[in-house]
């Protein structure tokens, strides 16, 4: 809801028109790529890959300079629910769709 909100803004800021440019524009001005990832959940899915095995919260928010709440409240969810991520009782993986998820946004 927060990056609608933000848009919201952007437009009216903007004009006050709601256009796909607009959209596009402003996305891209907050750093959101077109599979909606912010350049903390790429941060967070490219350490996963780097590591190539289960890597615990608590380490997984060390690495990317954030709180493990802020990790598990508002960066997981959204790459658990899109498939680019899973938890697992050793810790947290990178899927085979995030691997290439984020090899695409690379290119």
């Amino acid at each position: 809801m927060t990056n609608l909100m933000w848009y919201r803004d952007y437009v009216q800021a903007e004009g006050g028109i709601a256009t796909m440019d607009a959209l596009n524009a402003a996305f891209e001005l907050k750093g959101v790529d077109r599979n909606g990832m912010t350049r903390t959940d790429r941060d967070y899915l490219q350490r996963l890959i780097e590591v190539e095995e289960p890597m615990g919260v608590e380490t997984s928010a060390s690495a990317i300079g954030e709180c493990v709440e802020t990790l598990e409240e508002s960066i997981e969810p959204f790459l658990l629910k899109q498939g680019f991520i899973n938890r697992t009782p050793r810790g947290r993986i990178a899927t085979d769709k995030g691997k290439v998820i984020l090899t695409e946004v690379a290119a």
